[in-house]
């Protein structure tokens, strides 16, 4: 978990508005009394319009109209449209008559809802996790995270949460509030997409908990769009049920995982602090939409966190309900980018270069081997390895992929068959 820096937001946005214009209407900007305009420009303006007037009458012109302006002109308001000094200006501002609508309050009163409906349902994780000591070899060492419950069953309270929160465990505790824990148990993780999932049976928890707790509504990431609210809930620092506001500073962050693997990521500016992970990420209809994971530390940044997109999580929660792990399909080569400089200085093709290819993978048994470089992977190219590890990731076991590779300079086309992860492991 990485902490990060940000401006802090601008205190007139509490009192930001709304502005709907049925019509449009006339304003004006006063200005100050002490402002003081150029006279001789002044007058010598107001005698060429003057002039404007006279020969506007002997033209024919409505004398009810030079009147008009007259009194226009002689107003005191003409102030407001003379061009003053540089350090204030004046304008004559046309803006439409509008309806404001305080987002301050209606903001204000739809979150402090949200968060008492959802409360019950984020718990605190108590992992006693064994640890490497330089000193003392292993040891007992007690760390916290947080929880979303998502399903209640006849028998069980189960809940999702980070791996690297339950991981290395050697016993879970799951506090409800203050007063009401109760031991969980691991039903099944997933490290390279950092999800995992415990119960705690109903028969542990005691029965005022159990009357008002309620699984959460998990919402569709897929719709999210910037600039949407961002609701986190979680303990940092054993602080239970602390709540952040923000919003979805982006979508579709590509991020590699402490694992290795590589994930697309909401970002947030909602602080998201040790402790803070695997709790939910809401919107502003009160739906889980994240599972919070990450946060950039460094001195020269604040407020980039991220979360797990829940439509990535679904189908892993139901992987681990149904099997107790992640089917996951694995191509089985490791390789290097050739980038565009390095190709044109040794004259190779741009792409992936196989370094390694693992026994009985779908790899090898298309013939890929060491040193082959792979230019085009279902039609993506130029490929690197990043390309190729999303490309996997939107397939499943037992999909192929049409890859176009270089040995020697020669092109040649093969499929290569995904198998499960787990078989090659």
């Amino acid at each position: 978990m990485v902490e990060y820096k940000r401006t802090q937001w601008d205190n007139d946005f509490s009192d930001a508005v709304e502005c709907r214009a049925p019509e449009n209407q006339q304003y004006y900007v006063e200005q100050s009394d002490d402002v003081k305009y150029n006279e001789k420009k002044y007058w010598g303006f107001k005698r060429v319009m003057a002039l404007v007037l006279v020969a506007a009458v002997a033209i024919g012109g409505s004398m009810g109209a030079v009147l008009q302006f007259a009194n226009f002109f002689n107003d005191k308001s003409v102030a407001n449209i003379a061009k003053a000094e540089e350090k204030t200006g004046s304008y004559y501002i046309q803006v439409p008559n509008y309806e404001a609508v305080d987002y301050k309050a209606s903001v204000a009163n739809e979150i402090p809802d949200i968060v008492e409906r959802l409360e019950p349902s984020i718990v605190a994780i108590t992992n006693q996790q064994i640890v490497q000591s330089f000193f003392y070899g292993e040891i007992n060492r007690p760390t916290s995270g947080t929880g979303v419950v998502f399903n209640i069953n006849e028998d069980s309270v189960l809940i999702v949460s980070n791996n690297h929160v339950v991981e290395n465990s050697q016993g879970l505790t799951v506090a409800f509030d203050d007063d009401h824990t109760a031991k969980a148990e691991l039903i099944g993780a997933d490290s390279d997409y950092d999800i995992a999932v415990i119960k705690v049976k109903k028969s542990d928890i005691d029965d005022s908990i159990l009357k008002d707790l309620k699984p959460v509504i998990l919402g569709d990431s897929d719709k999210l769009r910037a600039g949407e609210l961002a609701i986190a809930i979680g303990n940092p620092l054993g602080y239970t049920d602390t709540v952040t506001v923000g919003f979805i500073s982006g979508v579709n962050r590509k991020f590699r995982m402490n694992s290795g693997a590589y994930m697309s990521l909401i970002q947030t500016d909602a602080a998201i602090n040790p402790g803070n992970s695997g709790g939910a990420l809401l919107n502003g209809k009160g739906e889980v939409i994240g599972i919070n994971t990450v946060k950039i530390a460094e001195t020269s940044v604040e407020g980039i966190g991220f979360a797990i997109p829940i439509n990535e999580v679904k189908p892993i929660i139901d992987e681990i309900l149904n099997k107790g792990h992640v089917s996951k399909p694995y191509m089985g080569i490791s390789g290097e980018d050739v980038t565009r400089e390095i190709a044109e200085l040794y004259h190779i093709k741009e792409g992936l270069i196989v370094r390694s290819v693992q026994p009985d993978s779908g790899a090898e048994a298309a013939g890929l081997q060491e040193g082959d470089i792979i230019t085009e992977v279902d039609g993506e190219k130029p490929v690197t390895f990043e390309v190729l590890v999303f490309i996997i990731k939107g397939k499943k076991v037992g999909d192929s992929l049409d890859i176009v590779y270089y040995r020697e300079g020669q092109r040649h086309e093969t499929q290569v068959e995904l198998k499960e992860r787990n078989q090659q492991e």
